[in-house]
């Protein structure tokens, strides 16, 4: 009985340091995994980030963009139609018909 209690004791220290070693490289391996996350996160962050500061400097620079969305030799008719395209645009029209332009 006691070389089984002995046998079963040395069977038990056995498989708990095998639990441990198993649990040590779970442990690391989760510990890798959420490093990688991590970073991966952050460079994901950073990406987005860089598209919308490209995004925001396109978009300063495009702010003086002519746009032919109408074309007629009726000034009557073409203001009408500039109208209507600035209130469904939220735009400003410029009038360009003499020498000094100016915002209506």
């Amino acid at each position: 009985i006691r070389d089984m209690n002995i046998d079963h004791a040395e069977q038990t220290i056995k498989d708990k340091n095998e639990l441990l070693e198993v649990n040590r490289k779970d442990r690391y391996n989760d510990k890798v995994r959420s490093e990688k996350l991590n970073h991966d996160h952050q460079v994901t962050l950073n990406y987005i980030k860089d598209q919308q500061s490209i995004s925001e400097a396109d978009n300063k620079r495009n702010t003086n963009q002519k746009i032919e969305a109408y074309n007629t030799y009726r000034i009557d008719d073409a203001f009408k139609k500039a109208h209507e395209l600035a209130s469904l645009l939220n735009v400003d029209i410029l009038d360009a018909t003499e020498r000094e332009s100016k915002w209506l």
